[in-house]
């Protein structure tokens, strides 16, 4: 009498365990090795809206900036801040170190040459310009440091000045692009270059871009 039954071979018990592993690799495998995206933001803003202190019609003040997860090799930051709408660029600031991914409110210093700030531990005075008495001297000289690294503003495209200018709310609704680059090593450009001569000088040395759009929005629009 014959029987309908089929057999299978039972697989050996290392090569079950093979099987198991390779299973188990695949479904990891997308994760492996994945590393996490570059990318900035306005630290005193709403996710997608312009901080309304670095507005013309306002303060006019270099907005506060965050970058997350550059690159390992970065040696330093390129951002620029263009309103698309009116096509004119906002601020060129370039050749930040790459220590400084934390960018305080009001940078810009009207002379071509930005003393950037990092927001250090609060073991460090968080990044107080004034010191007291009682301050260790080696924290002290670690904040005065980072207080005297210097970064270079470009030409803007409004008055051609080497300082921030900010958009304005008085032109309706507007939207503002930011760029941080990161590369692999400064551009070593003199302050006051234009956006033409430091993406020129950017070539060969960009490792990863990341890019922030947000939205002015016109008097009694929103």
């Amino acid at each position: 009498e014959s029987s309908a039954e089929i057999v299978f071979p039972r697989l050996p018990m290392v090569a079950s365990r093979a099987l198991l592993f390779c299973c188990l690799l695949c479904l990891l495998a997308p994760t492996l090795g994945a590393t996490k995206k570059f990318k900035v933001r306005f630290s005193e803003a709403k996710p997608g809206k312009f901080p309304t202190m670095s507005l013309n019609d306002d303060d006019n003040l270099s907005p506060a900036i965050k970058m997350e997860n550059a690159p390992e090799r970065t040696s330093a930051f390129v951002i620029i801040i263009e309103d698309t709408t009116e096509k004119k660029l906002n601020w060129l600031l370039y050749d930040v170190p790459s220590d400084f991914t934390d960018l305080e409110e009001e940078l810009s210093s009207g002379d071509g040459e930005t003393r950037v700030s990092a927001v250090l531990s609060d073991t460090a005075g968080g990044g107080s310009k004034e010191f007291g008495d009682d301050v260790n001297p080696a924290i002290k000289k670690e904040i005065d440091d980072k207080w005297n690294v210097v970064a270079k503003e470009g030409k803007n495209g409004y008055n051609g000045n080497a300082h921030y200018f900010g958009p304005s709310v008085s032109k309706g609704t507007h939207d503002i692009s930011m760029r941080v680059y990161a590369l692999e090593s400064a551009t070593k450009l003199e302050k006051g270059a234009t956006k033409e001569e430091v993406l020129k000088a950017m070539k060969g040395k960009v490792l990863e871009k990341a890019v922030y759009k947000s939205k002015i929005y016109g008097e009694g629009e929103l």
